[in-house]
């Protein structure tokens, strides 16, 4: 069930203006008649008044007419008594069950969706744990559309998110109360790249004009505002060349330098979108052209929310409609600009941007794409979210936290070219709304405070405890599995470092330095909310002292043998691919001395069970002895063991708290002769001898 009247309209109440009807003596049957009347040319305003007088003068609620005012009071955004209302018809609905038991032909009439809609107004009243309650019944008991079923869950995970998340720290917002916002309805802001000026679209009264003596401009118009430094000053409408007569002027945007704006005519029938076109006008010394028409769009399709950007090194023209080839509900599609005024084929965003719910108000700026949308988690109605353009793609959409986004619905969310202030609209509630304090929408000014990520680390000798010079760390972004190097510093005197790290990104950073093992530290940035200062020590472990430089080495029998490469990942009997060489070797020393018979031995780290690692020990022990017998090995002459963590080669033992390369040292493979020569002469190789075993 999707909120039509503000996805459809955009520009809306438009009998707020015209107002309700008087409401003469009829009788009940008679404002029941008008009611419907009203509702049929989609005069919400009116025929609420007359369903509500209705109901007033009959005994005996009418389910159906309760029914038809809670769709009413929802579309006009007034959730408290849209809650109130829902309640009512859920509470008679449970009496007609219970009456139903008892008698049989008792008529129950059937709105399928109606606690979904339940929830949601729970929802944009803040009542989250209702909410929760709401949906989870509805799901489980319900539910029988699978579209409806995943749009519970949304609205589900994002009452969920919404109860515990924070606002956003150091972010400050406030109602553009003076100069700006009316009692009416502002809409379609959006702030100047230098963060001077706001063009807006308004209803407000004071600009209707007279035409004979009677009110007949109640049309919507785009307005501009300035800021002197202090305080926003009043807005004052465009002229003619943009605001035509009779038409709703509005969703203006402009493109980069600031020449050409954009934005959309439309007219209503009642209070739903019947025409929206897209228009451009250009600045002139004069002020700005006489609008055009954007050539190329569909001409039958309600276009809405132009804005200019970027798409693989092109001028596009973004844009919002529900024409064919979508997602469900509005998408956000975009067309080449390929000469003035005129764009190439639309093209859908893909479903990495649209979801089954509505998407709205796009603004793009520096390779980032701000919309609002239903079809993703979010704390109430509309939410803003934000997605990055990498050149081929766009990211997961984030939800921009709470404070930019309410219980309610935020969006035409913009900001100016630092990205720390702009202006939303929002009908969070307000004070000086005209009908309820949730019916209008405002345009909220905020500033949000910079983000700064940065790494400081040292470096230390894990053996002496004392600081390590010389080591170099490699910063390394993993972001989408990229595995790139982005920055590499060496200290030859000193052990400290320093890195300043990119927001929305996930590093590793490496520590080296030669006769050590290296370390690993991993750092995420993604969805920081305020500045952060990582700090992390890396703890090289020394490699032992390199094997004696001889042409051969005298191997004797019953003297253990390490493989330096044939280690093993944390609770995995797998051989890895670097392993292969030394179990080379140690295939050509068994062809050669095709007499000996060995040991092979297995040893794992000290973490988990001493019977299990005892375990996994015998299955790396039988996983080295397998990849030689399938080499052509018999199997007579290798005795596969595995001794658990029974023998450590560092401090790493039981509640020793060690890094990964710590414990891999640990998780080795040996050999030992154990029949047939004394000793044998062999190449040097990788073969390092084990001391004190």
């Amino acid at each position: 069930m999707r909120n039509t009247i503000l996805l459809s309209s955009l520009i809306l109440f438009c009998s707020t203006f015209l107002g309700a009807q008087p409401i003469n003596k009829a009788t009940p049957e008679d404002m029941l008649d008008i009611a419907r009347e009203k509702l049929a040319e989609n005069d919400y305003y009116t025929a609420l008044e007359w369903f509500k007088k209705y109901q007033e003068e009959v005994e005996d609620s009418d389910i159906e007419v309760d029914y038809e005012i809670a769709q009413l009071e929802y579309q006009l955004r007034d959730f408290k008594q849209a809650e109130r209302q829902i309640a009512r018809i859920l509470r008679s609905i449970d009496r007609l069950k219970e009456r139903k038991k008892r008698r049989p032909d008792t008529q129950i009439p059937s709105y399928p969706d109606l606690r979904f809609q339940y929830g949601k107004v729970l929802k944009m009243n803040e009542s989250y744990d209702k909410a929760i309650e709401e949906f989870t019944r509805y799901i489980s008991e319900e539910a029988e559309d699978p579209f409806m079923v995943k749009m519970a869950k949304i609205e589900l995970t994002g009452a969920e998110m919404a109860k515990v998340a924070d606002d956003i720290p150091g972010l400050e917002i406030e109602n553009l109360e003076e100069g700006i916002n009316t009692p009416y309805t502002e809409y379609g802001a959006f702030i100047t790249a230098d963060g001077s000026e706001i063009y807006y679209g308004t209803f407000a009264r004071e600009n209707i004009v007279e035409i004979d003596g009677n009110e007949g401009d109640y049309h919507s118009k785009v307005f501009l505002s300035s800021f002197d430094g202090e305080e926003w000053g009043e807005g004052s409408p465009l002229s003619e060349k943009v605001n035509r007569m009779e038409y709703h002027t509005g969703n203006a945007a402009l493109s980069d330098d600031g020449n050409t704006l954009y934005f959309t005519r439309a007219r209503l029938n009642g209070n739903i979108l019947g025409e929206s076109k897209i228009y451009y006008s250009k600045k002139s010394n004069e002020g700005w052209t006489g609008a055009m028409e954007v050539k190329g769009l569909d001409q039958e399709a309600l276009l809405r929310h132009p804005m200019p950007g970027q798409l693989y090194g092109k001028e596009v023209l973004f844009f919002v409609t529900d024409q064919g080839g979508g997602f469900g509900g509005s998408d956000i599609f975009y067309a080449p600009i390929i000469g003035e005024g005129e764009v190439g084929e639309a093209v859908n965003l893909g479903k990495g941007i649209n979801t089954p719910g509505d998407e709205a108000t796009p603004f793009y700026q520096d390779g980032i794409l701000y919309f609002s949308s239903t079809g993703y988690p979010g704390f109430g109605g509309l939410d803003v979210f934000e997605s990055d353009w990498d050149g081929s793609e766009w990211s997961k959409p984030k939800n921009l936290g709470k404070g930019i986004n309410s219980s309610v619905d935020d969006w035409y969310f913009t900001v100016d070219l630092s990205g720390l202030k702009g202006c939303l609209v929002s009908n969070r509630p307000s004070r000086n709304s005209l009908k309820s304090r949730t019916c209008c929408d405002d345009i909220y000014f905020f500033t949000r405070p910079e983000i700064i990520a940065a790494l400081q680390a040292n470096v230390i000798n894990m053996k002496t405890k004392k600081p390590l010079p010389g080591a170099t760390l490699e910063l390394v972004d993993l972001t989408e599995n990229k595995d790139l190097v982005v920055d590499t510093k060496t200290n030859e005197n000193g052990n400290q470092f320093e890195f300043g790290l990119e927001l929305e990104k996930a590093y590793a950073i490496r520590a080296s330095r030669e006769g050590f093992y290296p370390d690993t530290f991993q750092i995420n940035t993604v969805d920081l909310l305020q500045s952060t200062t990582y700090e992390h020590q890396f703890r090289l472990i020394p490699l032992p002292p390199p094997a004696p430089k001889y042409d051969t080495i005298v191997v004797t029998i019953n003297e253990p043998i390490r493989m330096n490469n044939i280690y093993y990942d944390f609770d995995d009997d797998k051989i890895l691919p670097d392993a292969e060489e030394d179990l080379k070797g140690l295939y050509d020393l068994l062809t050669e001395y095709s007499e000996i018979i060995i040991e092979l031995s297995s040893h794992t780290d000290a973490r988990g069970n001493d019977d299990y690692n005892m375990n996994l020990s015998q299955r790396r022990a039988d996983s080295a002895k397998k990849w030689l017998v399938n080499k052509g090995i018999d199997t007579k002459r290798i005795k596969a063991v595995g001794y658990g963590e029974s023998s450590i080669l560092n401090e790493c033992t039981n509640g020793v708290e060690c890094d990964e390369d710590q414990h891999r040292f640990n998780r080795r493979t040996e050999f030992k002769i154990i029949e047939g020569p004394t000793s044998i002469t062999i190449k040097q190789t990788k073969i390092e001898k084990v001391e004190g075993e």
